[in-house]
């Protein structure tokens, strides 16, 4: 990919993003859902090739012509995008130094560390509200970095995870499209049920209202954790974001008083948000660990670890179950044996080592 081509995709990927978010703006200009450095953050990490000066360059115009496009003052718009660059490249430097696996959200861990990873840029980037502070009467310092920390944390969080684990293998893709399975064939309804219950709790939730409903579909993604693998359940954690964040915009989950809302009753829901959006991921990512660990014990256990042919244990439970399925179903069954004549010798003249 040419450099310019690159730039502009970054470019466009930044502008298109910030407009579709700055729809969102509530105090002094802040926009509570907020794309641009999540989706940076995650191409940067998942696919590293894309990470260059031009995509930089692209990127920060981009933050540039966004905030002009909403008519921000000049040095506004520049120590925003300063402080958006600033997180998304603390958090990049700061990723990029954690284990491939870790990257991926495959360790057990994984997901912590990716969560204290945004805690710290987000923390970092909100220092730009606090400089932007002396140049706008909209907001002051506290509110000016209450917001940026809050939203850029619960768009990381709830952004991410899809991003990096991202499939990169067309049969793998279709694979988790097909709710982890291996063909049409082997789907069951039950597959289902942890989708049919965070839809209806979702439903349930808008219908109820109030602070407390933002947590109805919990059990559901939980459930959903359990069963699917974690692209699934990171794409379902991030569906989860936008709709909750959603309702918080339509005042649907904020507290029902005839006071006047306090300006942090919101973030302090956003925030909730990004703490239950972590939930299942760290779920699916300890039984992920878990399921390989306990395959490589079954491999260990049941298969020779030079060739990695069944041992003798395993091979009479393997050919036992084939003799059943043959004799219930009458379909043939055959057993092929290959000697090598005279390996003994090879062992006796060269050794073990060579004969392996």
């Amino acid at each position: 990919m040419s450099a310019s081509l690159l730039s502009a995709l970054f470019f466009m990927l930044v502008l298109v993003s910030a407009w579709v978010s700055l729809k969102t703006r509530s105090v002094g200009g802040f926009a509570i859902f907020w794309l641009p450095n999540a989706l940076l953050l995650g191409l940067w990490v998942r696919f590293p090739r894309l990470f260059s000066g031009f995509s930089v360059a692209g990127a920060a115009l981009g933050y540039l012509a966004a905030d002009f496009f909403v008519k921000t003052d000049t040095i506004v718009t520049f120590i925003f995008a300063c402080g958006n660059l600033a997180s998304v490249s603390l958090a990049y430097m700061l990723l990029s130094r954690l284990k491939p696996g870790d990257r991926q959200l495959c360790g057990l861990t994984s997901v912590l560390k990716m969560l204290a990873v945004t805690l710290v840029a987000s923390t970092v980037g909100g220092l730009a509200a606090i400089a932007a502070s002396f140049f706008s009467p909209a907001f002051t310092m506290s509110d000016g970095w209450s917001y940026w920390f809050v939203t850029d944390v619960v768009n990381y969080v709830a952004i991410l995870p899809a991003l990096l684990t991202f499939p990169k293998g067309n049969s793998r893709f279709k694979r988790l499209f097909l709710l982890g399975v291996r063909d049409v064939s082997s789907l069951h309804y039950n597959r289902f049920l942890p989708l049919v219950l965070l839809a209806g709790s979702s439903v349930v939730a808008l219908l109820i209202g109030g602070p407390g409903a933002i947590a109805f579909p919990l059990p559901a993604l939980l459930w959903c954790a359990v069963t699917y693998n974690r692209f699934t359940v990171a794409c379902l954690t991030l569906v989860f974001g936008v709709w909750s964040q959603w309702g918080i915009a339509m005042d649907i989950f904020l507290p029902r008083s005839q006071e006047p809302m306090q300006g942090y009753d919101p973030l302090s829901l956003h925030l909730g948000i990004a703490f239950i959006a972590v939930c299942p991921n760290i779920l699916v990512t300890v039984i992920s660990a878990h399921n390989r660990l306990v395959a490589e014990l079954q491999m260990l256990a049941s298969r020779d670890p030079l060739s990695g042919l069944l041992n003798r244990r395993s091979f009479f439970e393997r050919g036992e179950a084939l003799r059943a399925k043959s004799a219930e179903t009458g379909e043939p069954l055959s057993l092929l044996m290959i000697d090598i004549d005279n390996f003994k010798s090879i062992n006796d003249n060269y050794g073990h080592l060579a004969g392996d």
